[in-house]
């Protein structure tokens, strides 16, 4: 057996060029024959044997044909021969030499033809007549070059930017490319993929009571997204959703994202109603479904999760004191009732309405708060202030001094009034702007209104380098009102009142007066105010009026005669009464 002398590796015999390595090989650069080959080598050299013996058979054959070939020749062209005879014997001594060579090359001629009588291409003997163009099998091929069977073919050269015979996607897709929908990556056909690498930034901005994000206007965190498939990632579509129902879904088109590209987007979500039934602290859940097309439109899809904590709805953490604003909730149906019941229809918020009747409808309703039986209580242990919305504090009938602030806040909001939230250290109270556009304090948590006009003014005045002081309507962009649609059943009174015309009368007492017939009753589910305001009027001049409210418990009826006084000369001009 012969191996090559630079490679190693197995050749056959009597060939010029090594199969593997393509080097050519010679006598100096084969190795030794092992025993089992020498014996080969013997049976092929019995089988040469014949092979020669029949090789003399036909030269016999020819040498024998070959004199009546020559007389054939001469006998045909005898004029020819006697001058090719003439001019044979003015040749020197150069032109017999030239015969001699003549006569070599046709013995080489006839050898050779011999050779390729019996020379067989694929025998694994690279013989005289073969060699690499005409026998590959036997003689092999040179570096770079493969056999076909009969000849050497140029090996295909992968990555040369040429597609050559034999180069497929699966052997060579560096040159001969990929199917639609993959790319050719370390010469081998991959899916074109983008991938969706989505992560979740929480922001600090409001992070902290679920009231602030209401209304949609607060960023609870962003969310960054990067490719980092091997294709641009197109018609990306994210849907934000909730398990619990805490917030609506959201749905973000994010467009393009190129192969390697990043993009983000802040989260703002509209939380619903159930959200007000979180715990402290919880964990809110966000699911995210992403869809996206690749380059040639085949859709993917990834979903993540992801959560951010909220404090319940009664806490408020951080320092934003405008948060209180979201707890004014005037439009809560149960506050509105509440409120108008407790007025009696005064049209305190119309335009044009005198400071005198809107300060009545601020004593009314400050009356029915106390009458209500909501009282003052000092705050429960909690993170942050614990603020409680109005219908709560109307539920629970009490509330420490922030629940009881935005409760009156959101009371005179109800009927048109314009409210504020006072804050000094420590504590809040309530108060409203008057017709004047003087700001009328009311401290939320005295007693009786009186009381609490006297104690407002007096907490202004003292804390007048540390206040501050908040506009509902000026935040409500920022902070929305929590309108809760599911209300509790809240029981309510239902105050009914009747006033008479009044009359005059001459009495020993007080002289002139006019008396008016007053009947109240209570048809409601729980005790209320009835407050009555009546005055009297003449010559154009209000003369007298008198106003005060009873607390009648349910089913209370009262009816009683209500005196002002008038003079002789009231009496005689004349006069009328007006009520509410």
């Amino acid at each position: 057996m012969k191996y090559c002398s630079k490679c190693g590796k197995e050749i056959k015999k009597n060939i010029k060029f090594c199969n593997s390595c393509g080097a050519k090989l010679n006598r100096n650069n084969q190795g030794d024959f092992s025993k089992k080959e020498k014996l080969t080598s013997k049976k092929n050299k019995e089988r040469n044997l014949y092979k020669y013996a029949v090789i003399i058979l036909l030269a016999i054959l020819i040498f024998t044909i070959t004199p009546l070939k020559e007389l054939f020749f001469t006998s045909k062209n005898t004029d020819r021969s006697s001058l090719e005879d003439t001019s044979l014997k003015s040749l020197s001594s150069d032109s017999n030499e030239i015969k001699e060579e003549q006569s070599n090359t046709e013995d080489s001629s006839e050898g050779s033809w011999f050779s390729s009588i019996f020379a067989k291409c694929g025998n694994d003997d690279c013989e005289t007549t073969e060699d690499s163009d005409n026998c590959c099998l036997d003689c092999g091929c040179p570096s770079g070059y493969s056999c076909d069977g009969t000849s050497c073919q140029r090996l295909s050269e992968c990555g040369n930017g040429v597609l050559e015979e034999g180069e497929t996607s699966e052997n060579c897709c560096l040159d001969a490319g990929c199917s639609t929908g993959e790319t050719c990556q370390d010469n081998v056909c991959i899916e074109l993929k983008p991938e969706m690498d989505i992560s979740f930034t929480k922001s600090q901005s409001y992070g902290v009571s679920i009231l602030y994000s209401k209304n949609g206007k607060v960023t609870i965190g962003s969310l960054v997204i990067k490719n980092t498939g091997n294709d641009d990632a197109k018609n990306i579509k994210i849907v934000l959703s909730s398990p619990k129902n805490y917030f609506s879904s959201k749905t973000l088109n994010m467009g393009t994202i190129s192969k390697a590209g990043t993009n983000s987007q802040n989260i703002i979500l509209n939380f619903n109603e159930e959200l007000l039934n979180a715990v402290s602290q919880e964990e809110v859940v966000m699911d995210i479904k992403t869809d996206y097309y690749n380059s040639v439109n085949k859709l993917y899809s990834s979903t993540n999760t992801f959560s951010f904590a909220v404090y319940d709805k009664y806490s408020m953490i951080g320092g934003h004191p405008n948060g209180y604003v979201a707890f004014v909730t005037p439009h809560q149906n149960i506050i509105r009732e509440f409120a108008a019941k407790s007025t009696s229809g005064i049209g305190a918020g119309w335009w044009g309405t005198s400071k005198e009747k809107q300060e009545l409808a601020a004593r009314w309703l400050f009356e029915s708060m106390i009458s209500y039986g909501i009282d003052y209580v000092n705050d429960v242990p909690n993170i942050g202030d614990y603020v409680q919305l109005p219908y709560e504090t109307l539920k629970r009938r009490n509330g420490d001094c922030e629940d009881l602030a935005v409760f009156y806040a959101s009371l005179l909001e109800s009927i048109g009034m314009e409210s504020r939230i006072i804050l000094i250290p420590g504590h809040a109270f309530a108060g409203y702007i008057n017709t004047e556009g003087y700001l009328v304090p009311v401290e939320t948590t005295a007693s009786n209104f009186n009381s609490a006009l006297s104690m407002g003014i007096s907490e202004w005045k003292n804390n007048a380098n540390d206040r501050k002081t908040i506009k509902p309507e000026q935040y409500r962009n920022e902070f929305a009102e929590v309108l809760i649609t599911n209300e509790p059943n809240i029981p309510l009174p239902d105050i009914s009142k009747q006033i008479g015309d009044c009359d005059a009368a001459f009495t020993l007492s007080k002289g002139w007066v006019v008396r008016a017939p007053v009947t109240l009753q209570n048809n409601g589910d729980s005790t209320g105010a009835a407050c009555v305001l009546i005055m009297v009027y003449a010559n154009g001049q209000k003369v007298d009026e008198g106003s005060e409210c009873w607390t009648l418990n349910v089913g209370d009826y009262n009816s009683f005669e209500y005196e002002l006084d008038i003079s002789l000369s009231d009496w005689v001009s004349g006069y009328h009464c007006s009520s509410y």
